[in-house]
Parts: C-alpha cells; structure tokens; sequence
C-alpha cells in the first residue's frame, strides 16, 4: 500500500489525516508514505515507511482524538 502525498512547504512536511493512518497501522510494512517535493525541479521523491512515520503521530487521551497531524520530513 501506497499512500502519497505533494508539498510544496519548506520545511518538507505532509499531513496524515487519523483514517491514513488508521490504515497505515493496520498494514503495517506493506504500507508506505511516497511524498513529492514539488518545489524542486525536477520533483524529488521521498519514501517513509509507516515505522519512521510513527513516532510523529499524536495521541489520543481522556477527552480528545487528533484528526489531523502535520509530518516534518526533517530535511
């Protein structure tokens, strides 16, 4: 599985709605980010797997769920 995602955001960053990632947990290895930086020329490609994704994903507590969350490529 194959999730991907365009930014054109310096620092590279792409956001993970909760049902992507829902997915991506569920899949676990077989389940990649392909993320373009479209503001190079040409476009360059970056492959995260869902393992190196993980530790950006928020949590959950008592009274509130995330929906949302913005992924920095750290590049």
């Amino acid at each position: 599985m194959i999730e991907v995602k365009s930014s054109v955001a310096s620092p590279l960053r792409f956001i993970v709605t909760r049902n992507e990632w829902d997915q991506a947990a569920k899949f676990g290895p077989a389940y990649l980010f392909h993320v373009w930086d479209m503001a190079r020329s040409p476009a360059v490609l970056y492959e995260r797997t869902s393992a190196q994704v993980a530790a950006h994903i928020p949590s959950d507590n008592d009274k509130g769920k995330w929906k949302l969350a913005e992924i920095s490529l750290g590049i």
